[in-house]
């Protein structure tokens, strides 16, 4: 399928196949100062549809790959943050459907129509709204008896990095680990006592393999540990 007149690429790197059913790809976003890294997470539905969490424009060679994995159906826009491929996508796939939380629903219509909420997803598509001021959600995907957990911007678990930009993250506390970074808890939390009570109960969810950040590295293995003392530090 040809690319949208939009379709803008940045650096990334290769897909990674984590399940049978969930891949994910890590790239790069240009900010003031350098670029920092961000992540597409897509999930394949049992009917071979895909869901698209945090849309990320690849080269086309990857995105030959995904399509032919499966349809793009569903373009999750996880926050107001989160929209820049956004219109792209929906270019690409004019039958893709937009969805958002409420609360970000206006922002997120500046730049591309929202076809709806959290309650259009398949529901194969597990989903808890978490206590942030934009309704942002935690998706639970499973293959079998494993669970993935996949977020926006309420968890961050980029490593330290060089540069302007890198030494502005580091002093600032967003990276060096699995975190609710300091500024999220500024500009993203709601209420921080309720969002550490929301990740001890998503650290038991059964079969936990793995979480999915909206920024830097997947966590995989001891995923349920890792979030319980995230949810700790909040």
């Amino acid at each position: 399928m040809s690319a949208s007149p939009s379709w803008v690429v940045q650096a990334h790197r290769p897909i990674a196949k984590v399940e049978e059913n969930l891949w994910t790809v890590d790239g790069d976003i240009r900010l003031p100062g350098g670029v920092f890294v961000r992540k597409m997470t897509l999930m394949r539905l049992r009917d071979g549809r895909i869901v698209i969490h945090s849309a990320i424009a690849l080269e086309e060679p990857d995105m030959a790959e995904i399509e032919r994995w499966g349809e793009p159906a569903f373009c999750i826009v996880p926050n107001r943050r989160h929209r820049l491929d956004a219109p792209a996508f929906r270019g690409r796939y004019p039958t893709l459907k937009i969805v958002c939380p409420t609360a970000a629903r206006a922002l997120v219509e500046q730049v591309v129509p929202v076809d709806g909420v959290y309650e259009m997803l398949p529901r194969e598509i597990e989903w808890r709204t978490l206590a942030t001021k934009g309704d942002e959600a935690a998706l639970i995907s499973r293959n079998r008896d494993r669970a993935t957990i996949v977020f926006g911007d309420a968890l961050f678990n980029v490593p330290h990095f060089g540069g302007a930009l890198g030494w502005v993250f580091r002093s600032l506390g967003s990276t060096g680990g699995p975190r609710v970074t300091p500024l999220a808890k500024r500009v993203v939390v709601a209420n921080k006592r309720q969002l550490a009570s929301e990740f001890h109960e998503l650290a038991a969810t059964p079969g936990l393999v793995r979480l999915i950040p909206g920024h830097g590295d997947n966590i995989e293995g001891n995923a349920g540990e890792v979030l319980a003392g995230v949810a700790d530090r909040i």
